[in-house]
């Protein structure tokens, strides 16, 4: 018996969700090595790197146009949100319940994303967890939108020992919460992107980077 193309589409979204994380990885990855090229990199190399950045937003867009064949009900309208209005909850939250202020940036217009309540409480969890364990005492929110994909960062100023103990318990950041709600890694892969954590020796600072695709 012929399968009808919805069946079909819900039986391939794993595999939607699992390529526009490992695309957001390495568009993460391409980002760092930019940050990370010397001043004096050879002609040869700068063009290989734009190669890898070019190839990797084409391929985002690609599974994005598969997801919006494949998937059409994959995000139902009633779970999208506003970014602009999850960016303020969050801060709201983190302000009444952890006694974080938040500084934030304005948001780009006309952006949402899926499974904001998800989001959010995955990222008090992960708020909770710096505020306790390494005395983060305020943080800055910059939201912007980077080749089709969201990208969120949450900053603050921190220098040795905390970066040394950030970096030696970043899975753990990532992978618990501190009031039981689902780890901030799971919900973001789920949403189909990617989260990691980013020490700046030099700037004395760290950062949470999410990047997202728009719903």
């Amino acid at each position: 018996m012929k399968r009808s193309p919805r069946a079909n589409g819900h039986d391939l979204e794993p595999t939607v969700r699992e390529l526009r994380g490992s695309l957001a990885n390495l568009r993460a990855a391409s980002e760092a090595l930019d940050l990370l090229a010397p001043p004096d990199e050879s002609a040869d190399a700068r063009s290989l790197r734009a190669v890898v950045l070019a190839e990797a937003a084409r391929l985002s867009g690609i599974v994005d146009h598969l997801g919006a064949a494949l998937l059409p009900l994959e995000r139902p309208a009633r779970g999208r949100r506003a970014l602009g209005d999850l960016i303020s909850e969050l801060a709201r939250e983190a302000q009444t319940d952890l006694d974080l202020p938040i500084d934030l940036e304005a948001p780009p217009p006309d952006v949402r994303l899926a499974n904001g309540a998800a989001l959010v409480a995955a990222l008090l969890g992960a708020l909770g967890r710096l505020r306790r364990d390494f005395a983060v005492g305020h943080l800055a929110l910059r939201a912007r939108l980077h080749q089709g994909l969201v990208a969120l960062d949450l900053l603050w100023p921190a220098s040795e020992p905390e970066l040394w103990r950030l970096r030696e318990s970043h899975a753990e950041l990532l992978s618990g919460g501190s009031r039981g709600e689902s780890p901030l890694r799971d919900v973001v892969q789920a949403m189909g992107g990617e989260v990691w954590l980013t020490v700046d020796r030099a700037a004395a600072s760290a950062a949470l980077r999410l990047l997202l695709p728009p719903a």
